[in-house]
């Protein structure tokens, strides 16, 4: 599953360009052997762009074209979330719920939920790790759950589960039983979380987006339409949290 904007492949960045309203945003050049035309794309997270060519063009004709399309860019920017980072006293949903976020300097021990609080003990210093910790492994946790019971449903096995930080899709799954998602579904609704790890669980009954993978996804979860939407709406905006 892929959301809209994808991954810099590179760190640093190749170019830079100035937008109209000041802003000077990252380019980040890549050769792709199969594509036929030079592509743009925002990456949500750095707000910088994603420039894909084809094998034999070159960097200067990609920067002339992404300077023609200023206007996109700067259109696709200024609709993008604002970005939040972690901090004391922020409010984020768990599954669709929302929790405040507690520092908590002289407490000791480990994340944890309280009510509707989640407690952060240590340093400041450490408050966004030791949060990002706890998400990827509530995550997981409901990955791993929720993953067996829908796959035992259709007979099959899933070997394994991860998480990552991926912007290119919101999960998958290899032949082998192996399942990836994105920590940050976490913070989407449940029934967008849900609908994730049944597409992916799916899977491991057909390897193509055909309409009897479509048939059973819709079996395993309870509103796989109305999902796909909220992704679509609203799923960059996950990675402009933390």
């Amino acid at each position: 599953m892929a959301p809209e904007a994808v991954r810099s492949l590179v760190q640093e960045p190749d170019a830079h360009l100035r937008l109209d309203d000041g802003r000077e945003i990252e380019l980040h050049f890549r050769h792709r052997p199969n594509a036929r035309r030079i592509t743009l794309s925002v990456d949500t997270e750095t707000g910088g762009l994603n420039v894909t060519m084809p094998r034999r063009a070159s960097r200067s004709v990609a920067l002339d074209f992404a300077k023609s399309r200023a206007g996109w860019i700067l259109g696709r920017l200024s609709a993008l979330p604002p970005r939040q980072a972690f901090r004391d006293g922020m409010e984020i949903t768990i599954l669709g719920v929302p929790h405040r976020l507690r520092h908590c300097p002289g407490k000791k021990g480990l994340v944890g939920r309280a009510d509707d609080e989640i407690h952060i003990p240590g340093e400041a210093a450490l408050f966004s790790g030791r949060l990002l910790r706890w998400l990827k492994s509530e995550a997981r946790r409901e990955c791993v759950d929720r993953a067996t019971a829908k796959a035992r449903l259709i007979e099959k096995q899933v070997r394994e589960v991860a998480v990552s930080d991926t912007k290119s899709r919101w999960g998958s799954c290899a032949p082998d039983g192996r399942l990836m998602i994105c920590w940050r579904l976490i913070l989407a609704p449940d029934f967008v979380f849900d609908y994730v790890i049944a597409h992916e669980v799916a899977h491991l009954a057909y390897a193509s987006h055909g309409p009897r993978f479509w048939a059973l996804t819709a079996r395993l979860t309870a509103d796989a339409p109305g999902a796909r939407s909220w992704l679509r709406r609203q799923g960059a905006g996950l990675h402009r949290i933390g």
